[in-house]
């Protein structure tokens, strides 16, 4: 009687645990993918950007424009623009 019911208890104790920690896993485990995704995403983002940067600075500097002028129309320093087209 008593103590098959203490049994029956416990055993569904265990087993709603378990239900618990399965739900608790898979949401970290999409969490964790989610960020790790946006991550990657933001990474490839960034090297297009740069590409296209590197490409839009070629163009400038094979049409005749002068690096300073190319540097400030981009936001960034001469250095920063010698860098992007001669430094790889």
């Amino acid at each position: 009687g008593r103590e098959e019911g203490r049994e029956e208890g416990r055993e569904e104790g265990r087993e709603e645990g378990r239900e618990e920690g399965r739900k608790e896993g898979r949401k970290e485990g999409l969490e964790k993918g989610l960020e790790k995704g946006l991550e990657k995403g933001r990474e490839e983002e960034r090297r297009k950007h740069e590409q296209e940067r590197k490409n839009l600075a070629g163009s400038l500097r094979n049409n005749g424009v002068a690096d300073p002028v190319i540097a400030a129309s981009l936001g960034i320093s001469e250095k920063e623009l010698r860098d992007l087209l001669d430094g790889e």
